[in-house]
């Protein structure tokens, strides 16, 4: 029983970190442009709204993507990769 219990409290544990995940607000930067999240990225992955930007910001397509938390915001940075030219 003492195992049972333990099992019904870890998938509630779990949900309440992913529920600290989702309420932090993200801000996509792309170069030194600022996008913040808005309802038509809500709820979608790094990578989807990567193809989102792309359209508009062409640079963003064959991006890597890097994230840090800094005071109850999620920043994710689309970084140029570096390539040869011609």
């Amino acid at each position: 029983m003492t195992q049972e219990a333990n099992l019904s409290e870890t998938p509630v544990e779990a949900e309440s970190e992913t529920q600290a995940t989702a309420t932090l607000e993200r801000v996509f930067k792309i170069g030194s442009t600022l996008v913040v999240e808005d309802a038509s990225m809500a709820g979608q992955s790094n990578e989807e709204v990567q193809a989102l930007l792309a359209f508009q910001h062409p640079e963003v397509a064959n991006a890597t993507i890097h994230s840090t938390e800094k005071d109850g915001k999620l920043t994710v940075e689309f970084l140029k990769k570096v390539g040869r030219k011609g």
